[in-house]
């Protein structure tokens, strides 16, 4: 439900992590899919929270109407994000590792594997909550004093953004 929903600069950071996590990626083949449904929406949500906040975070060193000096924070941001969208550990991508855990635990692999990527994973983490805190200062930044801005689904329906946003297949898992 939306009620209350706010999308703050946090959710402008989230939403372009997103578009950008898709935008390397192969286009899918049915419009109809769940994942392009999905691709669609954070496309749209990002480009409209951009437009709110009058900013453009892919710019990067192209950006017009900035200081030279922003477009080395944008170029900088754009390196942070693509930096967090990186972070994996070795279980990435695995949807059933059965087999896989099976054969660790015959070799006698399991519980140090476990332990270690255990450890990797709070890395990760850790990892993540500092890149989330240079892209917030970055934004925090760049907006000024658009930075304490926050919109609703109410603002961002004229901009072709749904209120509800569709099913993620990842969370079909």
């Amino acid at each position: 439900m939306t009620a209350g929903r706010r999308y703050d600069r946090h959710a402008l950071i989230r939403a372009h992590l997103d578009e950008l996590r898709h935008r390397n990626a192969a286009e899918p083949e049915d419009p109809e899919t769940d994942y392009a449904k999905l691709v669609e929406y954070e496309r749209n949500l990002s480009a409209a929270l951009q437009r709110l906040f009058e900013i453009d975070l892919s710019a990067g060193m192209r950006a017009a109407g900035v200081s030279s000096r922003d477009r080395y924070l944008l170029f900088f941001l754009r390196s942070a994000a693509l930096s967090y969208l990186a972070i994996q550990h070795p279980w990435s991508g695995y949807l059933e590792a059965g087999g896989l855990v099976t054969a660790l635990e015959d070799a006698g692999l399991w519980d140090a594997v476990q332990a270690s990527s255990d450890r990797i994973v709070r890395a990760n983490r850790d990892s993540e909550r500092e890149h989330m805190e240079i892209l917030d200062l970055l934004v925090r930044h760049l907006l000024g004093a658009r930075a304490d801005h926050s919109f609703t689904p109410a603002d961002l329906r004229p901009l072709g953004v749904p209120d509800e946003p569709p099913v993620d297949p990842d969370d079909m898992w």
